[in-house]
């Protein structure tokens, strides 16, 4: 296998950039000029496109950058005839530990809106259009990504991690993946996108949600959210197996059958749950719990906001 002209040190992706510095580079579809990326990698391994998440200093939490790489780097999948099979994955001791909140908007400014000294001045329309455009869209859109999509997770995988993982078609997990989605506990109205009922049923999502409790890989296994699970150091050859499988497969078959799934989901209401939710979300996003919560989160660090978060409920387990 070649990773456009790099090799594969043993078992592990070879980074694109020879270099070792922060930015790694693809080729464009059209075989011409590079692309630069700070906050993933695009590679390939024949059919198979294999996007990574490269923060691991932050656990590879999303900020706005990873979001919009990740879009540009699906579409380059999209439109090279020669991928016909996609791998999501990621760098460090986690697959991703959500959005990341040192960056997360406390202010329409940050979004590109007009600036206010309140948290969008109680206007949930303006929440809800910033925010749907910055992230619903994009989730929505990997959702959509026309070719199969193989997500290989492993460690952490919190709240937009979990949303990130869930627009995948396959989920392969390593026996060390823990799903969590704790922002009930931050006074938000769940993920951007009500995903959980979908991936674990209405009864354990209620619990997830309002626990903020972690799902070990075999419960995930279990309630059908995850294909496999299997041991950490076999993580990437099981993935990169089962790629290899399916890009064996007719491609426009392949599509047909994505497209049909899909389209099945839409006929019992995913995507206009996804909608109605949103309406919800937003309005929780201006609601005065939420916003105190943002402002101790500005008055102090991360850290410590997060062990404010979590304290009274810690007594309680």
């Amino acid at each position: 296998m070649s990773t456009n002209g790099s090799t594969l040190r043993g078992r592990a992706w070879a980074s694109v950039n020879s270099s070792g510095g922060e930015i790694s580079r693809s080729r464009s579809a059209s075989g011409g000029a590079t692309m630069a990326y700070r906050t993933i990698r695009y590679e390939t391994a024949g059919p198979i496109a294999v996007v990574t998440l490269n923060r691991p200093q932050a656990l590879n939490a999303q900020n706005q950058d990873m979001k919009e790489e990740l879009a540009e780097a699906f579409n380059v999948a999209a439109r090279s005839d020669s991928v016909r099979v996609a791998v999501l994955r990621a760098e460090g001791r986690a697959f991703s530990s959500g959005h990341d909140l040192k960056s997360f908007p406390r202010d329409p400014e940050a979004l590109g809106g007009p600036s206010s000294d309140k948290w969008f001045e109680g206007d949930s329309a303006k929440v809800r259009d910033l925010f749907y455009e910055a992230i619903t869209l994009k989730c929505l859109a990997i959702h959509d990504f026309k070719k199969p999509l193989i997500a290989q997770v492993h460690g952490y995988c919190v709240a937009g991690g979990w949303l990130l993982a869930s627009m995948c078609d396959i989920i392969i997990a390593a026996d060390d993946a823990r799903f969590r989605d704790p922002v009930v506990l931050m006074a938000a109205g769940g993920l951007e996108l009500l995903v959980e009922p979908w991936d674990v049923g209405v009864r354990k999502a209620k619990e997830l949600m309002w626990t903020g409790d972690y799902m070990d890989a075999q419960e995930a296994l279990r309630l059908g959210f995850v294909n496999r699970v299997v041991p950490r150091a076999r993580l990437e050859t099981e993935v990169m197996t089962l790629a290899s499988r399916i890009a064996m497969m007719p491609p426009v078959t392949v599509q047909a059958v994505k497209r049909s799934v899909n389209h099945m989901l839409d006929l019992k209401g995913w995507r206009r749950s996804h909608a109605d939710h949103f309406e919800i979300w937003s309005s929780c996003m201006v609601s005065d719990e939420h916003k105190a919560g943002h402002e101790g989160m500005a008055a102090g660090t991360l850290k410590q906001f997060i062990r404010k978060r979590d304290e009274p409920y810690e007594r309680m387990t």
